[in-house]
């Protein structure tokens, strides 16, 4: 699975369980949407995928990070929409120990939403 996939496949979780993207899989979601949309440079958003660091006031990393609207996907949109928001819970946070070794993995953290029969305790 390719990180486009497995960051549509969190989102869907995230909208079928909200606490299920909570703490460090929540961290490697967003570690791995940042890193699908950095440019390359050195600056904010390269202290965020690296470190995890999030400006005080993080308008200027949200910046370097979102693409044209214009050019973006809509899946993308939303996936950009999650990062947005975890930006602004986060403001003011230092580096993050551990941070570099987060990223989206198939079967590492919750990726796929449940099936209806799963929820309701069915084998």
């Amino acid at each position: 699975m390719d990180d486009a996939s497995l960051i549509q496949a969190a989102l869907r979780t995230a909208i079928e369980s909200p606490t299920a993207l909570d703490g460090r899989a929540s961290d490697a979601f967003v570690r791995t949407i940042a890193a699908r949309f950095y440019s390359g440079d050195n600056d904010a958003s390269y202290a965020f995928v690296a470190t995890g660091s999030i400006p005080d006031i993080p308008r200027l990393l949200w910046r370097q990070l979102e693409p044209d609207p214009d050019f973006t996907l809509p899946s993308d949109r939303r996936a950009l929409g999650y990062l947005a928001v975890y930006l602004l819970r986060h403001a003011g946070r230092g580096p993050v120990d551990g941070w570099n070794e987060l990223w989206l993995r198939p079967g590492e953290y919750p990726v796929e939403a449940p099936s209806p029969a799963q929820r309701e305790g069915s084998p």
